[in-house]
């Protein structure tokens, strides 16, 4: 094991998503004697998209969270630190095996993609991130909780329906949000982590009996728009009228 305060290795789940391919990137980039260790669940399709940090200190692997306790905790061993993103299907049952996984293989420092709702036990997602975070909590494992907001990146979904001059939104399109970059929220992933091994806090391991540390973190956007707003802005942009269509059988359709 490093001396606290070494971050030699870290580990992120779900790679070859929107926020984990940007955070395996700003990890590898932004701390170069740190080994990243990016795990995809099809290996064939991911490779092609981290061509250019091969050869750098960034690896990928085929450890997914469907695939065993024991093959997760092998890939994560000798993690200083495990960036944890939750896949969409099973989100709790697998989050927790890669908490499990982090826990057995020793891992100092767990950081959790978790989301803004938290609090608001009327919507499912919400309830299941604070599940996973409260099972985080009992491992005594240092921890950080990004609680994030809607991923700008995810508007590019309805690209091809921009270019048609309309896009269809499941929500009240006067609803006002407040998205962020996946970069973004990557760039201070990677900071929260570098801070904690810098102040020598992710030292306890999983085995300590010390007061647990889980820092929360609530990651917003510069400003609130709503989907309304957001097609003037695409129409601006495009030269052209974008309408915002909603899909949801309980409001019109807006504009």
């Amino acid at each position: 094991m490093e001396e606290p305060g070494n971050l030699t290795k870290v580990f992120v789940t779900s790679a070859a998503g929107t926020f984990g391919s940007a955070c395996v990137r700003h990890l590898s980039t932004n701390l170069p004697t740190t080994r990243v260790i990016g795990s995809v669940r099809e290996m064939s399709k991911s490779r092609d998209k981290f061509l250019d940090l091969r050869g750098n200190n960034f690896e990928l692997v085929d450890v997914v969270g469907d695939r065993g306790l024991e093959s997760l905790t092998r890939g994560m061993r000798g993690s200083d630190a495990v960036v944890i993103i939750p896949p969409n299907q099973r989100r709790v049952d697998v989050g927790k095996e890669y908490v499990m996984a982090a826990k057995n293989a020793g891992v100092r420092f767990i950081c959790l993609l978790s989301v803004s709702a938290i609090g608001k036990r009327e919507v499912m997602i919400a309830r299941q991130f604070a599940e996973l975070e409260d099972f985080i909590k009992e491992t005594w494992i240092d921890a950080c909780f990004l609680r994030a907001t809607f991923f700008a990146e995810n508007l590019l979904a309805n690209a091809a329906s921009f270019k048609r001059g309309s896009f269809y939104h499941p929500a009240n399109p006067d609803a006002r949000f407040n998205p962020i970059s996946a970069a973004d929220v990557a760039a201070f992933a990677t900071a929260a982590i570098q801070r904690n091994f810098m102040e020598k806090k992710g030292h306890r391991g999983a085995l300590s009996s010390a007061p647990v540390r889980a820092d929360i973190y609530y990651l917003t956007g510069p400003g609130a728009v709503s989907m309304v707003e957001v097609a003037e802005i695409l129409s601006k942009v495009a030269s052209k009228f974008v309408r915002c269509c909603c899909c949801c059988c309980f409001f019109p359709l807006r504009c």
